[in-house]
C-alpha cells in the first residue's frame, strides 16, 4: 500500500500521517482517502484514526472498496491484496 512520498507534501506528514487504526493507514494520502470514506477530516485530526468506532468504519470501507471477487472467501487472496503481494 506504501510507495513514494504517499501524498506528503507538508513538513511533518510523515510522522503525523503514520500507521493508524486496524489497516495502519499510512501517509497522507491514505488519509485522505479513507477520511473521505467514512465522512470525517482525518487529514487535519489523524488521530481519529485510532479511535475503535471510526478503525472499524475505515477498515470496513477499505474491505468493500478493495476487495473483490475470490478475494471475499479466501483470506490468504484478501491478504495479498490489502498487502499489495503480487508474487507467491
Amino acid at each position: 500500500m506504501c510507495g513514494g512520498r504517499m501524498g506528503n507534501t507538508d513538513p511533518g506528514d510523515g510522522y503525523k500521517h503514520r500507521c493508524r487504526g486496524y489497516i495502519q493507514l499510512t501517509g497522507k494520502d491514505q488519509y485522505v482517502t479513507a477520511g473521505k470514506a467514512v465522512g470525517l477530516d482525518l487529514v487535519n485530526h489523524p488521530q481519529l484514526a485510532s479511535d475503535p468506532d471510526n478503525a472499524s468504519k475505515i477498515a470496513l470501507a477499505y474491505w468493500k472498496t478493495n476487495i473483490h471477487g475470490a478475494a471475499r472467501e479466501d483470506v490468504v487472496l484478501a491478504t495479498r491484496v490489502i498487502n499489495n503481494v503480487t508474487t507467491d
